[in-house]
């Protein structure tokens, strides 16, 4: 085939339409990449380590609890050696306490990814006395909670650097330092940002809150009470993302 005074199928002349074709063709697949806003198409799954903490939880609802039933007795000073405590006035509350968790997400399209994670946070309770008539010990009540987690959820992104999403979740909830377990269903809910969007390596921010259901559990050794602790609560998390 002669074009003009070219003949292209001479062996210089094919060699150097190959060697355009070849230049042009790679930046034409990449503006037809499935993700136009720049993430490479293979790297849709990512990981995320986070840590963060807690705001809510059982603790305020406890305690009022707990003072309705009677356990608002105050302990005297006491001291041992060169250490000593009190007066205390009961009931005491403990906030909820740090939060860690692994994230691992799937991106489906440019709009949609599912995600599982695991987590563990103490979501902190309170502890209250009541004097015992003929006994110097009294009677304490301690309801003190921490929470481990699973979940998985679908996750909308409307934004590059922005999700938005939730789906059910296992909460395991341990009484410390009694043992007292109770495992309930419940639904997580998030909002979240990836920063620098696209990138491989990026920070990850959520606000995560679990709706976890109350439930009655029997408490209390030597003076024994039910209480119904309120577990939901919300994650406050930054960590360190991979896309793999």
């Amino acid at each position: 085939m002669v074009v003009g005074n070219f003949n292209v199928e001479s062996f210089p002349m094919r060699s150097a339409v190959l060697l355009v074709v070849s230049c042009l063709l790679p930046p034409v697949l990449a503006g037809q990449s499935p993700d136009s806003r720049g993430t490479h198409p293979a790297k849709r799954f990512s990981l995320v380590l986070e840590v963060g903490g807690s705001v809510g939880g059982p603790g305020a609802g406890l305690t009022t609890q707990l003072r309705q039933a009677g356990f608002i007795a105050t302990t005297p000073r006491e001291c041992f050696l060169m250490w000593c405590s009190g007066p205390t006035a009961y009931p005491t509350q403990e906030g909820p306490g740090v939060a860690v968790g692994l994230t691992a997400r799937f991106a489906i399209s440019r709009t949609v990814a599912v995600a599982a994670g695991y987590g563990t946070t103490s979501l902190g309770g309170s502890t209250g006395y009541r004097a015992s008539a003929g006994s110097r010990l009294g009677g304490y009540v301690s309801s003190d909670w921490n929470a481990t987690m699973v979940w998985a959820g679908v996750f909308w992104t409307p934004h590059p650097a922005l999700r938005l999403g939730g789906g059910p979740g296992r909460y395991q909830l341990e009484n410390f330092p009694r043992g007292s377990r109770v495992s309930q269903v419940g639904l997580m809910g998030e909002a979240g940002a990836d920063l620098p969007a696209g990138r491989r390596f990026f920070l990850n921010l959520a606000a995560r809150v679990h709706f976890v259901p109350a439930k009655d559990v029997a408490q209390g050794e030597t003076a024994p009470i039910t209480l119904r602790p309120h577990w939901t609560h919300v994650s406050l998390l930054a960590g360190l993302g991979v896309r793999l």
